[in-house]
């Protein structure tokens, strides 16, 4: 066997092993830190038949600002023929790194479990979720939050084809 050779494990290899973890440990903590998450609170306006309904969410960066997870509960409730639908859902968002005038534009997906209720009946089961939307900063932690959603209801809806736009106040905190 030629001594000249390295084997694996020996130690000049788990040297350079333990320099290159040290680069990359330093290189993600190099990254400027991303803001720690936001509350939204929202109006909406639900289709079918332009239901009005209120919603809150709170979102938390993974590793960077770009990508963040979010949870959600949103209300609209039941009017003239249409049912009151209820969801709860966690949200995969995508967020812009820059800003185009003040506006971050980002695209989200969700899932989640949805109650639908009409009078004395009522539904439960799976939701998904996508669709788009922008922050728009004001001053400071505060930004206005634009979103349009198509929402699909699984299972046996009252009410199909759910698609839900809403203005809200997001606080970074």
């Amino acid at each position: 066997m030629n001594s000249s050779r390295l084997e694996i494990g020996s130690p000049p290899t788990q040297r350079r092993r333990r320099i290159g973890l040290l680069g990359l440990v330093a290189a993600i903590l190099a990254v400027p830190a991303a803001e720690a998450g936001g509350v939204t609170v929202f109006i909406q306006r639900a289709s079918p038949n332009g239901r009005a309904g209120i919603g809150l969410g709170l979102s938390l960066p993974v590793f960077t600002e770009i990508i963040a997870i979010e949870g959600e509960y949103s209300r609209a409730s039941e009017e003239d023929r249409s049912p009151s639908l209820t969801i709860w859902s966690g949200n995969l968002l995508i967020v812009s790194p820059v800003s185009f005038l003040r506006l971050r534009p980002y695209f989200v997906m969700g899932l989640g479990m949805y109650r639908q209720s009409f009078l004395q009946v009522q539904e439960s089961s799976l939701t998904t979720s996508q669709g788009f939307g922008v922050y728009l900063h004001l001053t400071g932690p505060t930004n206005l939050r634009f979103d349009y959603r198509t929402i699909q209801l699984q299972g046996d809806p009252l009410q199909e084809g759910q698609k839900r736009f809403y203005t809200g106040l997001t606080l970074r905190f």
